[in-house]
């Protein structure tokens, strides 16, 4: 790094207070700022890969006919030919044929930690065995981690010819990129992403007595976001898998384009669970009822949550920015509004279409001798980039109900059995997962065809303690 950051000032700042009244209240508050210290374990490894250090190559069939177990690669250059960054782009013998493309892996000399803002004011209030609070929680981040390609070919024209280059066309857009000779996908890791989240958190919560306790805990939510908030994120996330091919969404010029609700985001989200420790046969004058009676208890979860959101994607769109691996999102139809993608009924009875797929089409395809914004002449046709943002849409919700039937009986000092008898999804509930998203696969998109819970499942366990 060029400039790296030597210190952080991280304050934090907190209060509570009790006002003189009737009432068990509390109010609190506080602040704080944060560095998150990014791990450059994956992409040091990455930069590992990089010309001169690391070559890709694919030897098969009678290109790779002498191979054996012994020498599995004897086609490979030679050790004494390394480094060869020159030699890897315009390769001989036996790489023959068109010179392939690069894709350094690059981070920029500036990067900087990410820092994080978190904040948060609530009240709490307790009577007897109860106590309810509610809470307003945010945080705020920035200079976060992003992975894009910072080698996105540029539009030409004859006013303003690229390489010489003044007709913009599928097959030359190797040629009007930024930096010729490395491929269109060549990846950048950089800190230039943001987010905010703002929530509003209530809770009821009872101690234990009378034999019962509980916990509820809703949360109303919103985070937005255009970038991960860690180099795991930014590098296997949205924005960035170099390994298998950049992930990206449209312009990579743009990031703040790509700003929208976070992978991770659920509007709302309830959560309640409890213990009940059954009352046994207090009266009986059998033993053995006793025994048989006593110890039994009953705990469960639930969980109801808002479904998380997608985008619609157009896997044919931005030939003319480059490789189709790009990730693209597709266009909304003339006159039609998001609004118009919502379908009535269950998420049963949508299965096979979640939401209305006539709202959306292909991105916008250039014939050849069309323009681009009325200005970039294009040969040959090819597509452009689509008008719809990111995570757009959101998916079924999900509603699973857990709960345990369990028995402890004493043997003797020191040593119970204890049964439990658990289900999980106790209502069969199927909880779908969201939809296929691509316009490109048309026979699939807005089919639901999987599912984030398992069918109901029942467990039974006995265990001996001493």
């Amino acid at each position: 790094m060029n400039h790296p950051v030597q210190t952080h000032a991280e304050p934090r700042v907190g209060f509570a207070w009790q006002p003189h009244s009737p009432w068990d209240l509390v109010v609190r508050g506080g602040y704080g700022i944060y560095a998150n210290r990014t791990s450059f374990a994956g992409n040091g490894y990455l930069l590992a890969l990089n010309p001169p250090f690391g070559l890709n190559a694919s030897l098969n069939g009678a290109a790779n006919a002498t191979a054996s177990l012994e020498y599995p690669f004897p086609k490979l250059p030679p050790n004494s030919s390394f480094p060869n960054f020159v030699g890897n782009m315009l390769p001989g013998p036996p790489f023959t044929g068109n010179r392939f493309l690069r894709s350094p892996i690059i981070t920029d000399p500036d990067f900087q930690e990410s820092t994080v803002q978190q904040y948060d004011f609530d009240l709490q209030y307790q009577h007897k065995s109860y106590v309810f609070s509610i809470a307003y929680a945010g945080a705020r981040g920035t200079r976060l981690a992003v992975g894009r390609s910072n080698n996105q070919p540029v539009l030409d024209s004859p006013s303003h010819p690229i390489n010489g280059l003044t007709t913009n066309s599928v097959a030359n857009a190797a040629e009007r990129v930024p930096f010729v000779g490395l491929s269109p996908l060549l990846f950048r890791f950089e800190s230039s992403g943001n987010s905010i989240f703002n929530s509003l958190q209530a809770t009821l919560k009872k101690d234990m007595s009378h034999g019962f306790q509980f916990l509820a805990a809703y949360t109303f939510s919103k985070s937005i976001d255009d970038a991960g908030d860690s180099l795991g994120a930014a590098i296997g996330g949205s924005f960035g898998l170099p390994i298998t091919g950049l992930v990206v969404y449209n312009d990579q010029n743009k990031v703040a384009a790509q700003r929208g609700v976070s992978d991770f985001d659920r509007t709302h989200r309830l959560v309640i669970n409890g213990t009940w420790n059954v009352p046994g046969p207090e009266h009986a004058t059998s033993a053995t009822i006793r025994k048989l009676g006593d110890g039994w208890s009953i705990s469960g979860i639930a969980t109801l949550q808002s479904g998380l959101p997608f985008s619609i994607m157009d896997s044919a769109a931005g030939t003319l920015f480059g490789p189709a691996t790009i990730y693209t999102t597709a266009s909304l139809t003339p006159g039609a509004t998001l609004a118009d993608a919502g379908r009535s009924g269950s998420v049963s009875s949508r299965v096979n279409e979640f939401f209305n797929t006539s709202v959306f089409v292909h991105a916008p395809f250039v014939p050849d001798g069309g323009l681009i914004d009325g200005k970039y002449p294009v040969s040959g046709g090819g597509t452009i980039f689509g008008n719809l943002g990111r995570n757009i849409l959101r998916g079924p919700d999900q509603q699973d109900f857990d709960i345990a039937l369990i028995k402890v009986t004493p043997v003797r000092d020191r040593v119970k059995l204890i049964f439990r008898w658990e289900i999980f999804n106790m209502l069969n509930r199927p909880n779908f997962a969201n939809p296929s998203n691509d316009v490109s696969t048309p026979s699939t998109f807005g089919v639901i065809s999987a599912l984030t819970v398992n069918p109901r499942i029942m467990q039974y366990a006995l265990k001996l303690e001493f």
